[in-house]
């Protein structure tokens, strides 16, 4: 029997759903004598029933802890009410005295005189500017004092541990869904209300589906809950698009706050200074994240105003933005948004033309860096080039929705359009979805049919649209798209794109048994032509390669290096593979080369060109000399030609 003068803890009325792992971190902690463990995190992740769990826990293990209390802070806004609510919970008589700091003090000296105390603070948040001239001083006051603080916000103490309450764990592949503490949640607050539901195999793939798209926030999946009666699983996955109206609950005796997911980031909301607002409201043109290299081209705060990096760094202090480390890129973080406190910052913009201007540096910045990485491809630097794409494909297809809203109207936004499809081409064609990128190449340059379009740009969206309608087994149209892509390209002047729209013809045929056609079309001629004047690395060696297969070229073994002398001796397999092909290398006397093999694999090149009978001897001389390099651990490849 627990003594109530030593405690205000009361049983709770609904069961915790997972947290073991959190409540045994933080018992440790605990028990190893950490003094002051602040439990932080975003609106609705259950930070308050985390801590009460742990009191209860506490409590019952460690009684040498002595006495444990609760006090809610939620309704407290200064200095005085903080000392009077603790006072009040601990039952301390009133403390009259001359300043707050002596006030502090006092309050101080009675918890020291209680012995050991573990005291909760809940909802501490507001009161976080506080903290130095309280917490602080009541730690220095009272050594048998221990602090476990929730708050939306970090306090910045020296001896603070700082605990982020992660969202509830989402179902893992393979992984039985009941297992997910999310669905585990979902289903126990649903059977509260319907004793009779199950899972099933019509309600277990919409629970994983409605858990994963609440990001596996507990208040959301709560109030989702209490709506399953009146809308179901289904109507509720309709419908949250707008989460932020369908979100609410009915409970009496629920604190406004939580009551709906709306009321709970209005409360953090109402924390943050204007520009604060604005920088939060700014970061919502972002998807899928972004990282703080971005930010001073995107975002803007007035003139004479803080940086926008300290502005970011204020919004991640207050949980407001989420913090992750990628696996591509180990060490550089992107922050990202919960979708409810996106949805509810960009209703708060200041205005329409404040969002398309946002809207606008956004679609600026990353079409730029999209562009940047697309000329690097091919080179050294190509592998964090597509990683790069990669983790950003979510920003530019958001880039592309903005520019495409005002493509009908606009022959710059068009411009955008196509730059950035084409930026994203790069992705597809190595990572897909191949059948969704045809219809945003398809649904892109519909917009332009009939338009003043530059001929460079259309000739490469042309030229991409062909490869996709290939790879569906469109080749009538691939190969209309390919001609006229080629008419295009001689209007423009550009050789090198020329040249990769013959290779990209020579090669078609080959593969389709059309010699003749090709031979008489002299596509391949033209192509090395326009290679050699180009001067590309990988296009030369192309040019050469589909002149080899379609067998309008002989080069000897002495020419081939004679040529290969002029170019270098440093080439990745896109150019080396082509060229050991088109001169049908043999394991000779001859210059060594040295490539990049793992470079050239992970940019997205494959040795799948030299797959004929004729050219098998280059591959296989490719594969099985391959050793390391002295440089980046990358495989090397040693060539004899």
């Amino acid at each position: 029997m627990v003594d109530p003068a030593t405690t205000n803890l009361r049983p709770s009325l609904s069961r915790l759903v997972g947290r073991a792992r959190e409540l045994e971190q933080l018992a440790e902690l605990v028990a190893a004598g950490q003094r002051l463990v602040t439990v932080f995190g975003p609106a609705g992740t259950g930070k308050t029933r985390t801590a009460l769990a742990l009191a209860h826990r506490l409590q019952a293990e460690q009684p040498d802890l002595g006495e444990v209390w609760l006090c809610e802070l939620a309704d407290t806004r200064d200095l005085e009410g903080l000392c009077e609510a603790i006072a009040r919970t601990l039952g301390v008589p009133p403390l009259p005295s001359s300043s707050d700091a002596e006030v502090v003090q006092r309050l101080g000296a009675a918890i020291a005189a209680r012995g050991p105390v573990l005291l909760v603070l809940d909802n501490f948040e507001q009161l976080a500017p506080l903290a130095g001239s309280t917490v602080a001083v009541w730690l220095a006051e009272a050594p048998e004092l221990r602090l476990v603080v929730t708050s939306r916000e970090h306090l910045r103490l020296r001896g603070e541990l700082r605990f982020e309450l992660p969202p509830l764990r989402l179902p893992e592949p393979g992984e039985p869904p009941e297992q997910s503490e999310a669905v585990a949640l979902l289903v126990d607050r649903v059977r509260a209300l319907d004793p009779g539901f199950e899972l099933d195999a019509t309600t277990t793939p919409l629970v994983v589906d409605l858990v994963t798209r609440l990001e596996g926030l507990p208040l959301a999946i709560e109030l989702a809950a209490s709506q399953v009666e009146l809308l179901g699983l289904q109507g509720l996955l309709d419908n949250l698009h707008k989460r932020l109206d369908v979100l609410v609950g009915d409970g009496r005796d629920v604190a406004d706050r939580h009551a709906t997911l709306r009321a709970a980031i209005d409360w953090s909301w109402g924390l943050l200074s204007p520009v604060e607002r604005e920088v939060l409201a700014q970061c919502t043109v972002f998807a899928g994240g972004f990282t703080a290299e971005v930010v001073a081209a995107v975002i803007e705060t007035p003139p004479g105003g803080p940086a926008p990096l300290s502005v970011l760094k204020a919004l991640r202090d207050k949980s407001l933005l989420r913090r992750d480390v990628p696996v591509e890129h180990p060490g550089q973080p992107r922050f990202l948004l919960f979708e409810a406190v996106r949805e509810f910052a960009a209703e708060r913009f200041a205005s329409p033309a404040a969002r398309d201007e946002a809207r606008a540096r956004h679609a600026t910045c990353f079409l730029d860096l999209a562009e940047r990485c697309v000329a690097q491809v091919g080179t050294p630097q190509g592998p964090q080039a597509l990683r790069t794409l990669a983790l950003e494909r979510d920003n530019l297809r958001a880039v592309h929705e903005y520019a495409s809203d005002r493509a009908t109207t606009s022959d710059d936004a068009l411009a955008w359009a196509l730059r950035c499809v084409l930026a994203l081409d790069v992705v597809a064609s190595i990572r897909g979805p191949l059948a969704a990128h045809l219809a945003l190449l398809e649904q892109t340059m519909a917009r332009g049919q009939g338009r003043a379009v530059d001929d460079r740009l259309w000739a490469r969206a042309l030229r991409a649209r062909a490869k996709a309608r290939l790879m569906h087994g469109q080749t009538a149209s691939a190969l209309r798209d390919l001609d006229e892509a080629l008419a295009r390209a001689q209007a423009a002047g550009d050789a090198e794109l020329q040249a990769e729209i013959l290779v990209d013809q020579g090669v078609h045929h080959h593969q389709h048994r059309r010699l003749e056609q090709a031979r008489a079309d002299k596509k391949a001629e033209k192509g090395r032509a326009l290679g050699l004047a180009a001067a590309g690395w990988s296009l030369l060696g192309s040019t050469y390669l589909m002149s080899a297969l379609i067998g309008t070229i002989s080069i000897d073994v002495a020419d081939g290096d004679a040529r290969l002398r002029r170019f270098g001796t440093w080439m990745t397999v896109p150019v080396a593979g082509p060229f050991a092909a088109a001169f049908n290398a043999r394991s000779a006397t001859g210059t060594l080369f040295t490539t990049t093999l793992g470079l050239a694999q992970a940019a997205g090149f494959t040795m799948a060109l030299i797959g004929t009978s004729r050219h098998r001897r280059a591959k296989r001389d490719l594969q099985l000399m391959a050793m390391p390099t002295r440089g980046g651990g990358h495989l090397g490849v040693r060539m004899r030609f």
